[in-house]
């Protein structure tokens, strides 16, 4: 792989315990890192700014949520994918369609557990089509088409020049508590284009975060796994 990042163990230790907090994929957080390192170190004469607060993947919460694994380059969202061994990118069916997937998603090859490289581009309307197929499945794959010699600087300049950073000019409603407590323990029991409204909702209205952490402390399977872990002590 071309631009091959190496991961410090320090940072895969960090990331690791990150997950045991948002129950995401350790994989996803060093993806969203190689990815972050790439960009940083493209000729700074190229002038692409990272804006490491403005990436919905710096709250626990919306990762615990919904899945986010994002990075903001010049005001543009870009989602961040590891692809498995196959090639394959996976995606909540939540976010496709939603202004958080308008930049398109990075996807990183891992090359054994701390290194790898961004090796594809996946854009918007190739989520779309890969969506209107998928029936009544929650989450969908597609094989990225992976290139080594896949010019990352490029495929930013391009995506850059094509589109801004998508703003809701009338965001979704905020949605109620109790449809996040049931979006994230059951999400089946919400269609598909409420859990949509509930993403866009969500995630337009930063004043809304801390009721989303005091839902996910109550209801995330991170947190169930915790308490069930320090109950297991307890009892021995």
């Amino acid at each position: 792989m071309t631009n091959l990042v190496e991961i410090a163990p320090e940072i895969a230790r960090l990331a690791k315990s990150r997950t045991r907090v948002t129950g995401s994929s350790a994989v996803a957080e060093l993806a969203c890192n190689i990815a972050q390192e790439s960009i940083l170190s493209l000729d700074p004469e190229l002038e692409f700014l990272l804006d490491e607060s403005a990436a919905f993947s710096q709250e626990d919460a919306l990762v615990c949520l919904f899945g986010v694994c994002d990075l903001v380059v010049n005001g543009l969202r870009l989602d961040v994918r590891p692809a498995d061994e196959e090639g394959r990118v996976y995606m909540s069916r939540a976010l496709i369609g939603t202004s958080y997937l308008t930049g398109g998603t990075l996807v990183v090859g891992m090359q054994g557990s701390l290194s790898g490289s961004v090796v594809a581009y996946i854009a918007p309307s190739q989520w779309q089509t890969i969506d209107q197929l998928a029936g009544a499945d929650e989450t969908v794959s597609l094989k990225a088409n992976i290139s080594p010699s896949f010019d990352l600087a490029q495929t930013l300049r391009q995506v850059l020049d094509r589109q801004s950073e998508s703003r809701v000019a009338h965001p979704a409603p905020a949605p109620e508590m109790f449809e996040l407590a049931l979006f994230l323990s059951n999400p089946r029991q919400l269609i598909l284009s409420r859990q949509r409204q509930i993403v866009e909702g969500t995630l337009a209205r930063p004043a809304l975060w801390e009721q989303v952490g005091q839902v996910v402390s109550l209801w995330s399977r991170a947190s169930m796994r915790q308490i069930l872990c320090r109950g297991a002590a307890w009892n021995k």
